[in-house]
């Protein structure tokens, strides 16, 4: 697993438009059959995914190396969320067949049994296809030390004084962003994550903080996959 410095250099070489996600959003293309909020989702997984391994890739996707196993973590109750939607499906399906087949009114279509298609199997293995086509930076002691100050001043996203993990996976992103951008990186920077409620001041806005830190360092932030990647791909 490369430090900053070496994934500093990689990125830099390869001089392509750099995507940070959350593990949120990972999990959110699992997530997306039940949640109308999350439309989309698996289709921008798909395309990110087809860059991430075009001949040569189109962009590059880094990751924190807390993102793994965060997502190992999340992924049952991750999965369960489509899996019970699609067994209410089943049942829906199986009542409206049941009521056709009473009149002898033909549907023009076989039942189906959702729940047992492999679709959840199919967007886990999107999901983590993306964790495997990823850039993952090693942990870095200085910044672990940032976050834990984030945490102490109460400084977004952690408001709530509690959420080091999302403070060290920032952290971690600042610096290589950083790097990037005293070298006069060109191609563009995309943090994504969906957690509005620790980054966002209000509803709609970035907290300010957030906001002057990533401007300094010409990180733009996207907050869903479908924004991101048309941030990253155009």
């Amino acid at each position: 697993m490369p430090a900053i410095p070496e994934i500093v250099k990689q990125l830099a070489e390869s001089n392509l438009p750099v995507l940070f996600l959350d593990t949120c959003d990972l999990l959110h293309i699992i997530r997306a059959i039940p949640r109308p909020d999350l439309k989309g989702y698996p289709a921008e997984a798909v395309r990110l995914r087809t860059t991430l391994h075009a001949s040569p890739p189109l962009c590059r996707l880094v990751l924190s190396d807390l993102i793994p196993r965060e997502w190992q973590m999340n992924l049952t109750s991750a999965r369960q969320e489509p899996q019970d939607r699609l067994a209410q499906l089943d049942k829906l399906s199986a009542a409206v067949h049941d009521v056709c087949d009473s009149l002898c009114f033909p549907l023009g279509a076989p039942r189906i049994t959702y729940s047992t298609s492999g679709i959840v199997e199919h967007l886990t293995d999107l999901s983590r296809g993306l964790l495997d086509a990823a850039i993952l930076v090693e942990a870095d002691q200085a910044c672990m030390e940032k976050a834990q100050a984030r945490v102490l001043a109460n400084i977004p996203p952690t408001v709530k004084g509690n959420q080091f993990k999302d403070a060290a996976i920032l952290e971690h992103y600042l610096a290589i962003c950083s790097q990037l951008h005293s070298i006069g990186f060109g191609p563009k920077v995309v943090f994504c994550t969906s957690n509005t409620n620790d980054y966002f001041e209000g509803k709609s806005h970035l907290h300010p903080v957030l906001a002057t830190e990533f401007a300094a360092i010409s990180l733009a932030y996207r907050p869903n996959l479908r924004a991101a990647v048309a941030e990253v791909l155009g």
